[in-house]
């Protein structure tokens, strides 16, 4: 089958978070299992915002920077839709994934005019949130648009229990087109790692202290902030730990205040991730979202690394119960300096965890067997077309 796969943002290869990591690991999945991938982005550079446009967003009523953002936003869904168009590759498609991206509505109208099935993954709730309380006159138009992509989709893949949900209680989405398939993992890369590989870091990182670590983009909605604020409080009360943060930028780890406190790696390639995942005696993801699945939770069982996660409905899709990790309440850093020192204080007993949700995720949660249940459901729907 050859598959039109497309995402309508700006589409870093070489990311270490985020979709760059599902559409890497989509793209090489669907080719491993034979399939035919035409792939195509809206760009690939990063988009920058210039220092004046963000200090003239205050000065500008709500009304007219709505109003401008969203009449950019549907040029820019135009132009991926001539560009879409005129994409030779894209001929011979007998299918359109597409992995969502917020007010890109150009995947559908491909599908549409072409007569193909469309297939949406990863939706998120945020620019429903965003348009609600949008003053523009757009945005009833983008919100029509957006209706319209999802009633159109064959199949709406999400990651999380609590976003499928969402849809069909207030999007009216039939549920029988909603398809819950959380995260993978790719356990070629993410599995326990040799032992001196592991002791090196931890003397480069800590010197011998106790490292509580964190792997990801340092967004806002993990939360790295309550991380740090557990660390500082662990540290009034023992010297004999250190805090790791992998990923994010400089600039982002400075405004967290974690410098007295952490060491900070901002850069590291993909493939050296699971080496200081192994390295860390404790991994922590203090917080995330509520429709997205959490990678970094199933990537730091894979290793073999205990795991501290937010107790909310995305984690708890992954880990059945305290026998496999550690559950805290998110935004409450006094219950995570708690849980990271008990964590720490009965070693054998986090081990223990860790090897039994280790096991699991290895064989229950695997990138390349998500991507064959996501190719099932493909090949089903097409072949439920052509007998119709």
């Amino acid at each position: 089958m050859k598959i039109a796969y497309l995402f309508g943002g700006r589409f870093d290869p070489v990311a270490l978070g985020g979709n760059a990591i599902d559409i890497r690991e989509d793209l090489d999945g669907f080719e491993a299992l034979g399939q035919e991938v035409a792939f195509h982005s809206y760009e690939t550079a990063p988009l920058e915002v210039p220092d004046a446009v963000r200090t003239s967003k205050s000065r500008i009523p709500p009304v007219i920077w709505d109003s401008v953002r969203d009449a950019a936003l549907l040029r820019k869904d135009r132009r991926f839709r001539q560009r879409l168009a005129a994409d030779r590759r894209l001929a011979g498609a007998q299918l359109v994934f597409e992995y969502w991206f917020p007010n890109s509505f150009a995947g559908s109208a491909f599908a549409r005019e072409r007569g193909l099935l469309h297939v949406l993954e990863n939706l998120d709730p945020i620019t429903d949130e965003l348009r609600a309380s949008s003053s523009s006159p757009l945005a009833g138009h983008l919100r029509s648009c957006e209706a319209a992509r999802r009633r159109e989709a064959a199949a709406l893949i999400v990651m999380a229990r609590g976003m499928g949900e969402y849809l069909v209680r207030e999007w009216g989405v039939d549920s029988e087109r909603v398809h819950w398939l959380p995260q993978g993992v790719n356990t070629e890369l993410f599995h326990p790692v040799d032992g001196a590989e592991t002791k090196r870091l931890r003397e480069e990182l800590g010197g011998g202290a106790r490292l509580i670590g964190f792997v990801g983009s340092l967004a806002s909605y993990q939360r790295v902030d309550v991380l740090v604020d557990a660390a500082r409080r662990l540290r009034e009360r023992r010297t004999d730990t250190k805090l790791v943060l992998i990923g994010g930028s400089e600039e982002r780890a400075r405004a967290l205040g974690a410098e007295d406190v952490a060491t900070v790696v901002p850069h590291v390639a993909y493939e050296q991730v699971p080496s200081y995942i192994s390295a860390f005696d404790v991994a922590v993801l203090p917080d995330s979202n509520w429709y997205g699945s959490p990678i970094k939770v199933l990537e730091y069982a894979a290793v073999g690394t205990p795991v501290i996660a937010p107790d909310i409905g995305p984690v708890r899709d992954l880990v059945s119960g305290p026998d496999e990790a550690v559950l805290v309440p998110p935004s409450d850093p006094e219950a995570l300096a708690a849980a990271i020192a008990a964590s720490l204080d009965d070693p054998e007993a986090a081990a223990g965890r860790a090897e039994r949700f280790g096991a699991k995720v290895r064989s229950q949660f695997v990138r390349s067997d998500r991507t064959r249940r996501v190719l099932d459901l493909c090949e089903q729907i097409v072949a439920e077309q052509r007998g119709a």
